[in-house]
């Protein structure tokens, strides 16, 4: 994808770079004129080892450029997982998804600004779901509101806070890692070790294929099982094998998916009722799986005020959201 160079002013151009565990995308994002049609990217593959991984970042920031003066120039956001210090542009922890990131601290920031030749210090790191709710709130659904909560459910699930037009990092920069939340006693594999009943082990896609795994070991021998498992071990089955059985109206995969909904619904309460805020937006690859007027409702019984009448939508930026709000984070430096 190409953009056209009328109305581009330095002002309102920026580099955002989302970091994943397979895959890295940068993007030159112009957040006055944003067009999701317009914004020329580049995606690699998310390599393992220290020296490839911030050689790649730098060659995607060289790539998305029009010249080489505004890789030197313009504003850089990167986005990626795990606890960040945004003043030290350092990955402080939860980053075991990128295996490049062999210790902790980890000083991508730096890293980067001298891959390119940069001052070190200009390039501003950012959590990825923060990142996330920022671009949702500049240019996405949530544009112009002041109190805005994101949940990402992927993988696993992530958050982020904008209370009072301020996004909310806490005081050792891991506020809203609402998947850590426990909403539960007991322990699944899938978790972190030392936690109990976290959110993220409920909530996520793991989370779905886990409980689908467990519903089809106890009821193997039934027929709606059996339609699911086919020629398949039950370790084999995933997330995408329940919402095809939920689709084909299989009993089994429609008490799956109730259940599954039930659990985001239960940290999504809970987020409104702590956060009340103007706007809940849901976002990462299972998003597109809610039924959300299904989760609004589960969810108002829930609530402690009868007055809250939050609006739960879906994030519109979809997997764009990272690069996007790490650009608009690195103009506000």
């Amino acid at each position: 994808m190409m953009m056209t160079s009328t109305a581009l002013t330095k002002q309102s151009l920026a580099i955002g770079i989302d970091i994943g565990g397979t895959k890295m995308v940068a993007g030159l994002v112009d957040t006055r004129n944003f067009l999701l049609e317009t914004l020329k990217t580049v995606e690699v593959p998310t390599p393992e080892t220290h020296e490839a991984f911030i050689q790649a970042i730098a060659d995607l920031v060289t790539a998305v450029c029009p010249s080489p003066e505004q890789a030197l120039t313009l504003p850089i956001g990167i986005s990626t997982a795990g606890v960040v210090n945004t003043e030290t542009g350092q990955i402080l922890g939860s980053s075991a998804n990128l295996k490049a990131v062999h210790k902790h601290p980890y000083s991508i920031g730096r890293y980067v600004a001298l891959a390119l030749g940069r001052p070190v210090g200009s390039i501003h790191v950012e959590n990825d779901a923060n990142s996330a709710i920022v671009g949702e709130q500049v240019l996405g659904v949530g544009k112009g509101k002041q109190n805005v909560v994101m949940v990402t459910l992927g993988t696993g699930v992530g958050g982020g806070a904008i209370i009072d037009g301020k996004l909310l990092r806490g005081a050792n920069f891991s506020a809203t890692e609402v998947g850590h939340a426990s909403i539960s006693f007991e322990q699944r594999p899938i978790q972190l070790k030392g936690m109990f009943g976290s959110w993220e082990a409920y909530a996520s896609g793991s989370g779905y294929r886990y409980t689908l795994q467990k519903e089809l070991f106890e009821q193997s021998n039934t027929p709606e099982a059996q339609s699911i498992l086919g020629n398949k071990c039950i370790t084999d089955i995933n997330s995408h094998d329940g919402i095809a059985a939920l689709k084909a109206g299989n009993p089994l995969g429609k008490r799956v998916y109730k259940e599954w909904l039930m659990h985001v619904t239960s940290g999504v309460a809970g987020l409104l009722n702590i956060f009340d805020p103007e706007l809940m937006i849901i976002g990462g690859g299972m998003a597109k799986f809610v039924d959300f007027p299904l989760l609004t409702d589960m969810v108002r019984e829930r609530v402690v005020s009868p007055i809250v009448n939050t609006p739960i939508v879906e994030a519109e930026l979809g997997n764009w959201a990272g690069l996007v709000g790490g650009a608009c984070l690195a103009l506000k430096r």
